[in-house]
């Protein structure tokens, strides 16, 4: 029941990314949804989920953007991993908030720069300077906002992963 939940959220996740993630653009840049809810998914529901999931919002997304759904793959994949492993680094100190913060936006940064690269290859006349300038640091300040915003609303609600009060998603 809860796989069957997960695998409806991601539709509605790549619904959001296309349509409404646009409205909330700064510069060239739009925030990534889509790597909020698979971060979430990883530090709340576990690894196994999010890896099923991560091919599943990437096509999804795909078909709603109208872009390669291979090219959103490559651009997500280092998420679930990084969260994992940031989160065990950081989980001593300040628990795995910091783990998911981190990780969605180093691959924010990843992800914006694979489909800049794509978009140069296939054409387009901007410069690395253009892509770092109008794309990735705008990024990197939507996905902080959007992560810090979304966590602080979220982890009161399911309680910190690991048995903490609240929600629990397990």
């Amino acid at each position: 029941m809860k796989l069957a939940a997960t695998m409806l959220l991601l539709p509605l996740a790549a619904a959001v990314q296309s349509s409404a993630a646009p409205l909330f653009a700064l510069s060239a840049a739009t925030p990534a949804f889509a790597l909020l809810v698979l971060g979430l998914l990883t530090i709340f529901r576990g690894q196994t989920t999010a890896m099923v999931a991560t091919p599943v919002l990437a096509v999804a997304e795909a078909w709603a953007r109208g872009v390669e759904p291979g090219l959103l793959l490559l651009a997500y994949f280092p998420l679930v991993p990084l969260v994992d492993v940031l989160r065990e680094r950081t989980l001593s100190v300040s628990g795995p908030g910091l783990g998911l913060l981190l990780a969605v936006l180093l691959t924010g940064v990843w992800a914006r720069s694979v489909i800049a690269v794509a978009a140069i290859v296939d054409g387009s006349s901007a410069s690395a300077l253009d892509v770092i300038a109008l794309l990735v640091l705008p990024g990197f300040v939507l996905d902080l906002v959007i992560t810090l915003i979304t966590y602080s609303i979220v982890r009161p609600i399911f309680g910190e992963p690991g048995g903490r009060p609240g929600l629990s998603w397990r």
